[in-house]
């Protein structure tokens, strides 16, 4: 029996989007009428993919290292590490460089996600690139005819969206906390692989696509359904000649 379609990792850019149907994700954009495609990352398979919740943790620090880049991957997780080891035990002493250290590093935290913000709200065009991704997603996954009719008949909404899993992170967390377990390493080392498993399930999928989805993608404008079609056709083509 043939094996059903399922496209991997997909995400927004301000001028395209990112998809792949197998462990290569590649980058379609479009810029001032220019078009381009790019091998931006591929997906490391391991027997680690096979183990829940350390599983989840890994597939967060590898969604990381490709939107954020290594450096600032690492910043963030020795961050965490660092303050949460500074206010509970004493491994690291309670001196002034180490507290101004901490300090830095908590600054550099939220830098980062303060930069991330911006640049989500700046780049409104990203909510219809999403809305095109999804599209093709559900194009590829469909395994209808790859036309332009089709893609824009594709629902932009899609069951394996990060938006929900980010619905099942904040639940998780505050869960969490309200149990009393409030450091950020809880919720890193706990919170998104456990959110992660949860996710895997497909546990009200519907429910909070239908509620979320529609906040965070838009319909594309009429010139993203080339770049869709060509990464739809693009994305078949290597996955047909894999097999």
């Amino acid at each position: 029996m043939k094996e059903k379609i399922r496209v991997t990792a997909g995400f927004a850019l301000p001028n395209g989007f990112c998809l792949g149907v197998d462990e290569n994700i590649y980058a379609f954009t479009l810029d001032r009428g220019n078009f381009s495609v790019k091998k931006i990352f591929t997906l490391e398979k391991s027997f680690i993919d096979k183990i829940p919740i350390v599983r989840g943790l890994n597939a967060f620090i590898s969604i990381w290292r490709m939107m954020l880049g290594i450096p600032v991957t690492i910043l963030l997780v020795l961050a965490t590490l660092y303050n949460d080891i500074f206010t509970t035990t004493t491994i690291i002493p309670q001196n002034t460089m180490t507290f101004i250290i901490g300090i830095l590093l908590s600054l550099a935290i939220i830098v980062v996600n303060i930069f991330i913000i911006v640049w989500a709200v700046k780049n409104k065009s990203m909510f219809a690139w999403h809305g095109m991704e999804h599209k093709v997603a559900n194009l590829i996954e469909s395994e209808k005819s790859l036309t332009i009719e089709n893609l824009k008949k594709s629902s932009r909404i899609h069951p394996r969206c990060g938006s929900n899993l980010v619905v099942w992170i904040l639940l998780i967390d505050t869960i969490l906390f309200i149990i009393g377990l409030r450091l950020t390493s809880t919720a890193l080392f706990i919170g998104l692989p456990v959110a992660y498993e949860i996710f895997r399930t497909g546990l009200f999928v519907k429910f909070f696509s239908r509620i979320i989805q529609p906040l965070v993608t838009r319909e594309p404008h009429d010139d993203y359904y080339e770049v869709g079609l060509y990464a739809a056709n693009f994305l078949m083509l290597r996955h047909n000649l894999k097999e």
